[in-house]
């Protein structure tokens, strides 16, 4: 049967957030603009760039969105597309619908609010888009953003970096918000193909991307790699292993290994079968090989698991390790115990 196509739907996203103008607002400056505005949901901080009515006319593009109901269940009702007001909460001001850099919105026949928004949002004048697609992209790929946090872009205290997001955000402009441009340019700079090994006079506070950050897997990322290297079928633990291994917004440089993940890797039930000789394919196929000799096996579990050969102090000590058991079921085993212990390391669980 043909797979059913459905176009593309934010209706999730409005549920989620209640259908709230002010919380859609406040995630969507983050997301697509890289701001926090927030801070002026309630009054003018003093320390802050935005002011309330900003806030509120940013938020009146949302202003149609149906919200909830009181018992928090969302229930399908038509969106109102031409209410672009809100009344600040607390007060009897009425503000209308305006872009942050508070050019008049281009409204048009048979467009909505959020259409709107998206075509100022993306417009080349706009300063904020380039700059927030770019600095998420760059963090992507180097595990943090030229500017942290991702979504504040007004809290840079670093010229040099936030000079070179401006000209980034430039070119990825010009060249119409191309992402394969943009990650193109980014992998081939000289940053990104930096070693992530630490040389021996590195202070303890480096320069910023002088070397390559050692960042863990995503949850997809990691049981995929596991499902590459062991040749298993993960379709029935796959969910499991994504809620088990979630991030939990954790930065990627950051990422730490519970005590619950690291018992799963060791013994769990998933990793036990990929390993063993008798149930484990990749495993299972070499120690039956008979073209290969110890080393050869040693070298293709290497190149299974981490994508590299074995250093030769690595290849001698697991030969050591195999061949000193005599019979051919007892090396098939230690081949495999050496396997668990690769696919238990960190160079693993991390992306070097």
């Amino acid at each position: 049967m043909a797979a059913v196509r459905t176009d593309p739907s934010p209706a999730a996203f409005y549920a989620a957030k209640g259908g709230k103008p002010e919380t859609l607002a406040a995630d969507s400056a983050r997301a697509f603009l890289g701001l926090r505005l927030e801070c002026a949901q309630c009054h003018n901080h003093p320390f802050a760039k935005w002011r309330r009515e900003e806030f509120w006319g940013f938020a009146a593009f949302f202003a149609g969105v149906p919200q909830a109901s009181e018992d928090g269940v969302a229930r399908p009702v038509r969106e109102d597309a031409n209410r672009r007001e809100l009344t600040i909460p607390g007060t009897k001001t009425v503000v209308k619908a305006a872009h942050l850099d508070h050019s008049p919105p281009a409204w048009r026949p048979r467009a909505d609010s959020r259409e709107v928004l998206a075509d100022w949002i993306t417009a080349p004048g706009n300063p904020y888009f380039a700059r927030a697609a770019v600095n998420r992209v760059w963090a992507r790929f180097f595990g943090a953003g030229l500017i942290e946090p991702v979504d504040d872009l007004d809290s840079t205290d670093d010229p040099a970096l936030g000079g070179l997001l401006d000209e980034i955000a430039v070119q990825f402009r010009d060249h119409g918000y191309d992402m394969k441009y943009l990650i193109r340019a980014l992998t081939a700079t000289r940053a990104y193909n930096l070693s992530s090994a630490a040389e021996p006079s590195e202070s303890s506070s480096p320069t910023p991307f002088a070397r390559m950050a050692v960042r863990g897997l995503s949850p997809g990322q990691f049981i995929d790699s596991l499902a590459q290297a062991t040749g298993a079928d993960v379709a029935e633990t796959r969910a499991r292993f994504l809620e088990l291994f979630a991030d939990r917004d954790e930065r990627p440089t950051e990422a730490q290994t519970s005590i619950l993940q690291a018992l799963t890797l060791m013994n769990g039930s998933f990793v036990a079968g990929a390993t063993g000789p008798e149930t484990g394919d990749v495993i299972g196929a070499l120690a039956e090989a008979p073209y290969l000799d110890t080393a050869g096996r040693v070298e293709a579990l290497y190149l299974a698991a981490l994508t590299r050969r074995p250093r030769p102090e690595e290849r001698a000590l697991i030969i050591k390790y195999v061949d000193r058991h005599k019979s051919e079921a007892d090396r098939a085993r230690a081949l495999a115990d050496a396997f668990w212990a690769l696919l238990n390391g960190p160079e693993f669980r991390l992306n070097h």
